[in-house]
């Protein structure tokens, strides 16, 4: 994981995390441990709609087509939590979003479960993922604050390619909570 400041820009206001201070509440972020903290469908790894891929000695997550892959583990939310610090890296290649559903693009894909099972969605989007889909911009870093709903008992993290074709790769997801 880059240890560099990170700069979040969201709604023109200005945020620094240092992930040097704060240890991701991902496990597995960096996908450098295999599928460990993953679960990826059997038969989209048979068809190899995902894998894990390397490039220079990175490790990172390849979607080939729209799929998601789901992290195993929920993060159980801290009552002294305020917000969670969300940030990953996102490349696309020839992606084609789904026009027919307003959640049909690139993203890291997030969801507080509340009581009774249900769930407040929060979603990083691949900013230009609508306005130039078939633009291979190389990968980008995606990062947002959110204020952790009050009642929030955990916290899902989701890579998805909601598209209608295209490949999807994530890398270095890291989630850190501020008190």
């Amino acid at each position: 994981m880059h240890r560099a400041l990170l700069i979040l820009i969201a709604a023109g206001a200005c945020w620094a995390v240092d992930p040097a201070v704060s240890t991701s509440l991902v496990t597995n972020g960096d996908f450098t441990a295999g599928w460990t903290n993953w679960s990826p469908n059997e038969a989209d790894k048979t068809l190899a709609k995902v894998s894990l891929q390397s490039e220079d000695g990175n490790t990172f997550l390849h979607l080939a087509q729209p799929t998601q892959v789901l992290s195993t583990k929920h993060l159980v939310i801290d009552p002294s939590w305020k917000k969670l610090h969300i940030s990953c890296r996102i490349r696309l290649a020839d992606f084609k979003p789904n026009t027919d559903i307003s959640w049909g693009n690139a993203r890291l894909a997030n969801s507080f479960i509340m009581p009774e099972g249900k769930r407040a969605y929060v979603g990083i989007v691949l900013q230009d993922a609508n306005t130039d889909p078939g633009k291979d911009g190389g990968w980008k870093t995606l990062a947002t604050v959110v204020e952790i709903p009050a009642g929030a008992l955990e916290f899902e993290v989701v890579c998805g390619n909601y598209g209608t074709a295209g490949q999807t790769d994530f890398d270095d997801i890291v989630v850190t909570a501020e008190k």
